[in-house]
Parts: structure tokens; sequence; C-alpha cells
């Protein structure tokens, strides 16, 4: 019997059948571990060495007895140049453990730049604060200008709630009417902004902000803001915050004293 122009032997069969079982049994052991490998990887974390970095103490039951400065400042309040470091701080700090121990005051910090267009390096020397910010791992979101906030109207509606006693550089407080401010004399002020902000719409429609009391505001939209994780609705409020056009928040580093005595200017 010839098949295919080549002679074939019946006695050749068992030979071709054991063949065959032979790889199709290797093939399944090497998907299997192929499949074991695969596991085994996502599961296992790609870094070299444990994830480290400081903490935000969230709860007020472990926040430190009473809170320390530099020496630069300890002879400022000696002097009589500045109230006590239990007087200067707000009602609700952010108090934050560090990795290992406080640093040493005082100091030179050098940093290098790459060019002229190296923009975000000077960025992160002066990062404007966030009412929200992530964790060292880049994966949870903790509060930050914001100590608390809310999701609800179905992902309509933000509700974020103030730290007290915070600043402007200039000594005056830092309330929600700043954020009023820089919503209705700014955002909304057509020679200043001529193009609303994508990130402050949703299905291009944009969204309002309105002042609920001193230390709280609302971000209101009139459809769901889907920038939203399905793992973490709190994800929402930092995209959210992040992407919003300048803010009162995204100036304090920066403008402070003008923008302050500008909001007076305006309250009155």
């Amino acid at each position: 019997m010839e098949q295919g122009g080549y002679p074939w032997n019946k006695r050749m069969w068992p030979c071709v059948l054991t063949m065959t079982l032979v790889v199709l049994l290797l093939r399944g052991l090497a998907d299997r571990d192929m499949a074991s490998a695969a596991s085994d990887s996502s599961s296992r974390s790609s870094l070299v060495g444990a994830l480290e970095g400081p903490e935000v103490i969230t709860d007020p039951a472990q926040f430190p007895p009473s809170f320390k400065e530099a020496p630069q400042l300890t002879e400022l309040v000696k002097a009589g140049k500045l109230p006590p470091v239990a007087e200067r701080l707000g009602h609700d700090p952010i108090v934050v453990k560090p990795l290992q121990a406080i640093g040493t005051y005082g100091g030179t910090w050098r940093r290098g730049f790459t060019g002229p267009a190296d923009t975000s390096a000077g960025q992160r020397v002066n990062e404007s604060d966030h009412l929200t910010y992530f964790d060292y791992t880049g994966t949870k979101v903790l509060p930050n200008i914001a100590k608390s906030w809310e999701v609800s109207d179905g992902g309509r509606t933000f509700t974020f709630h103030l730290r007290r006693g915070m600043r402007w550089s200039d000594g005056h407080p830092f309330t929600a009417d700043d954020f009023v401010f820089w919503f209705e004399d700014m955002y909304q002020n057509k020679d200043l902004i001529a193009t609303p902000s994508p990130y402050f719409a949703t299905n291009g429609k944009q969204g309002t902000l309105v002042k609920v009391d001193d230390y709280t505001v609302r971000y209101q939209f009139a459809d769901p803001y889907y920038r939203v994780s399905a793992k973490a609705i709190t994800t929402t409020a930092l995209e959210v915050t992040q992407n919003m056009p300048p803010s009162p928040v995204g100036l304090t580093m920066r403008t402070a004293g003008a923008l302050s005595g500008r909001c007076r200017e305006h309250q009155r």
C-alpha cells in the first residue's frame, strides 16, 4: 500500500500513534508549566526588595501628643516673632509618619535639570498641593488638602471637607470662599480662561462648584464622572481634582500672597 507516493506499512501505525501521544503529552505539560509560571509571576512583585515609604496618619488617636519644630523656628518663638507651634498648627493637621526617622533640618538641596524643556523637574520641586493624593505605593488615595470626601448621586457629586486652620502665606485663612473666588471670578472669566477645561465636564457639559460651609465645597456634574476606578471609588475624587484647571489649591505655593489679597478684596 502506498500513501502519498510513499510505501506504507501497517506495522508503522503503532509507532505513529505512540509518537503522536508523546507529542500531545509533552505539549500538555509545557502548557501547564507556562500557566503555572504566569500565575506565579502575577502573584509575585516585580520590585527588588520591599516597597517602603512614609505614611499619612488619618486616625487622630495615633497623632503624637505634641508637635515639634525646626530649631530655627524655635529661636523665632523665643524672640517673640512667632507664636508657639501648637498655636500655628490648624485643627486638622496632616501628620506624616517617616519611614525611619525625622531628617536633619537645614542643609543644601541640589537637583539636576536636563535643560529648558525639563519642566517636570521644576514642577516636582514646587509641586502644587491637591485635595487628595496617592500614597507612596501609587495605588491608594489619601487625604491631603481635603481631610475627607464623599462621592454621591451616582458619581455626579463630589463633596470635599477642607482642613480647618489652613492659611495663605500672609496668614489669611484658606477656606471654601477661595474655591468660590477661583470658580466665579477666574475660571468663569472668559478674559482669563477662554476655553473651559474638558476635565471639568462630563459629556461636554461643564460642572459647577458650590460652597456648603466655610470648610466644605461641592463639585457637581450633570452626568456621572466616569473617570473612576472600578476597584476604588475614591480614585474619582483624585482624578477630578488633579485634572481640573488650577484652583486656589493649585496656586498655594506660587501666588499665595497675591491671590489671598485679591480674595479679601472680593469678599469685602
